[in-house]
């Protein structure tokens, strides 16, 4: 069965019923807006003027700059660390304690180095008796040599003085040739035992050389082993190698280190730099021999030092870049390593720059909104777009002209659209 619907009255009502009520809303606001402008009326908010900052547009020299939170730091210091595992066994100084070179700072024990020196001195006194006993045995064998060619020596004399006398007889007729003979053979043959005495004893002087070279390079090579091994347990007396002052020490008695572990900082307080943290976003356009104004917040009138940059680190770490500063100029009494400090790096000059006090939240070389207060006192917000920034100005790239005012302080609250009266 068929069922008849009744027309609608409306059709192209019904057809753009979404967009009905947006509309009239929007109708609404038009129609409030011509009457307020009809009636010479116009909508805006009072605030106190004591309670707002305001700037005015100036042209001068802009000193674009970059400031940044960092420390002082030692500019060499100097790491000692253990030469080998050991146990605290003395402290002579602690942490902020002047030394000169030379001093003890602490003792390291370890048993088994004191064990190793003295098996070291055992094996070089033994090698030294040793060696003594040698040369001793060695003597004595060159000693009786040596008597060996004495005698040699007085039977070649003495057949030299029978073969004399055989000759001259001989001569006489007084002896006979063949006696004669047989002293000139003893004579031959006494010289030959006395050339062959003298070569054994030559032979024999060097091979005691030898021998006593050979031992003693052994005993040497002991000796240059105890050396190291005394030096090595020297080595757990920690002394401070040049004039410092003691910058770390956080050790205990007792307290057990293993080889290599840091043990103590030295540093020479006079011999300081700065470190800035510089944020990476910011750090583009770092240079070295760029100069630098240090802040080191102790509020006296010399709390400002300068200086200029002298590294750049070449990577960033945790979203900052570190900056090494070389000061130009002696740190005031009270400054130490690790003090808190503002750096303000000058990036560049810039002359005749359009500039203002720079408002709240404002970024260099970035579009934003400030309040500029017009001829009747109401300030309007109008986009500008900001250029180069230092510590307490920014410059004005558009959106604003020499000699007009703009309120410099928190305006996050305000209303967007609608003009603010200063009262």
């Amino acid at each position: 069965m068929d069922i008849t619907r009744p027309a609608r009255r409306w059709p192209l009502l019904a057809r753009h019923r979404r967009l009905l009520w947006p509309g009239l809303a929007l109708f609404a606001v038009l129609l409030s807006a011509g009457i307020s402008t009809l009636s010479g009326q116009r909508v805006e908010r009072r605030v106190r003027a004591a309670h707002v900052q305001l700037g005015t547009v100036s042209v001068g020299s802009l000193r674009e700059e970059l400031r940044a939170p960092g420390t002082l730091q030692l500019r060499d210091p100097q790491w000692l660390t253990a030469p080998m595992e050991g146990r605290v066994e003395r402290l002579s100084v602690q942490a902020g304690q002047a030394v000169k070179a030379g001093d003890s700072l602490l003792k390291l024990s370890n048993p088994a180095q004191e064990q190793r020196v003295l098996d070291a001195r055992w094996q070089h006194e033994q090698a030294e008796a040793e060696c003594r006993a040698l040369q001793a045995t060695l003597d004595s064998q060159i000693t009786q040599q040596r008597s060996a060619v004495d005698r040699a020596a007085y039977a070649e004399r003495s057949a030299l003085l029978q073969w004399n006398a055989d000759e001259e007889l001989l001569r006489e007729g007084l002896v006979t040739k063949i006696a004669h003979q047989r002293s000139q053979f003893n004579l031959e043959q006494a010289r030959h035992l006395l050339l062959l005495e003298r070569t054994v004893l030559a032979q024999q002087q060097d091979s005691v050389r030898a021998q006593i070279k050979a031992r003693q390079a052994a005993l040497e090579r002991l000796r240059q082993a105890l050396a190291a091994e005394s030096a090595r347990q020297d080595s757990l007396w920690i002394r401070a190698p040049m004039d410092a002052v003691v910058q770390e020490l956080g050790l205990q008695i007792g307290q057990s280190v293993a080889a290599g572990a840091s043990l103590a900082r030295l540093g020479k307080p006079e011999a300081l730099m700065a470190e800035l943290q510089v944020p990476e976003s910011q750090a583009r356009e770092l240079a070295p021999g760029q100069r630098v104004e240090l802040d080191l917040r102790n509020s006296t009138s010399e709390s400002r030092v300068r200086g200029h940059v002298e590294r750049i680190a070449p990577k960033v770490q945790q979203g900052v870049v570190k900056v090494h500063v070389a000061l130009d100029q002696a740190l005031p009494a009270g400054a130490r390593p690790d003090l808190s400090i503002d750096g303000t790096v000058l990036l560049r000059e810039l002359p005749q720059t359009v500039q203002v006090p720079r408002p709240l939240f404002s970024q260099p070389h970035a579009l934003g909104h400030v309040y500029r207060l017009d001829a009747q006192g109401l300030a309007w917000r109008v986009p500008v777009r900001f250029g180069a920034a230092a510590v307490g100005r920014i410059a004005i790239e558009a959106g604003l002209r020499p000699g007009e005012r703009i309120v410099t302080s928190d305006t996050s609250d305000w209303p967007v659209n609608t003009p603010v009266r200063l009262e």
